[in-house]
């Protein structure tokens, strides 16, 4: 599907939805909404994953919050991953970001800042219909430092 097409079906379902639990009057879905869920879509929501060793998630709560003034969700996690010497593992703490990019707060901005401050190598991220991928491959295709597979904005 398209991206205006998956939008309408989306604004579609959503509008029938609100007007079937009459939390709103009805409206087409090609009217101007104030409903946020159907905002959302005006400006792209991203899901950016940063993680490392020792990593303190309330520092990045922080500096999101008091540095940047990003508004966001962010939510604290552990990943187990494979150590590429041998056959063992280890535990790195991250967190997953989903913010959306708007004039001032852009993908490459708000992953300079979180990358200078606290030393990260790379990240994921999660956006723009079909991106899915590593964050340098967003900014630049192929900029990964690891295996990248040519993802395209």
């Amino acid at each position: 599907m398209a991206k205006n097409s998956s939008f309408k079906h989306f604004h579609f379902l959503h509008l029938f939805f609100l007007q079937y639990t009459k939390k709103r009057p009805k409206k087409s879905m090609d009217q101007k909404t104030s409903c946020k869920i159907c905002r959302t879509f005006k400006n792209p929501t991203f899901v950016l994953s940063i993680s490392k060793k020792g990593l303190k998630f309330r520092k990045v709560v922080d500096f999101l919050h008091e540095e940047l003034n990003l508004p966001c969700s962010v939510t604290e996690n552990c990943s187990i991953l494979s150590s590429s010497d041998d056959d063992s593992t280890y535990i790195e703490d991250g967190c997953q970001i989903i913010f959306q990019e708007d004039e001032k707060h852009t993908v490459e901005s708000i992953w300079e800042e979180l990358q200078q401050k606290f030393s990260l190598k790379c990240a994921h991220l999660v956006g723009r219909v079909h991106f899915n991928g590593c964050v340098y491959d967003y900014l630049r295709p192929s900029d990964c430092p690891s295996f990248s597979s040519s993802a395209q904005k």
